[in-house]
C-alpha cells in the first residue's frame, strides 16, 4: 500500500497535466452541449 502512495507522488506532475487536459476537454464538451 505504501508503494502505491509513492507511485502516485512520482506520477503527480504527469497526472496534473492529464487533469488539466481532461478539465479543458470537459469544458469544451460542456460548452458545446450548452450551446446546442
Amino acid at each position: 500500500k505504501h508503494f502505491s502512495g509513492d507511485h502516485l507522488k512520482i506520477t503527480d506532475p504527469f497526472l496534473e497535466r492529464i487533469t488539466e487536459n481532461v478539465s479543458f476537454i470537459f469544458q469544451n464538451i460542456t460548452t458545446q452541449a450548452t450551446g446546442t
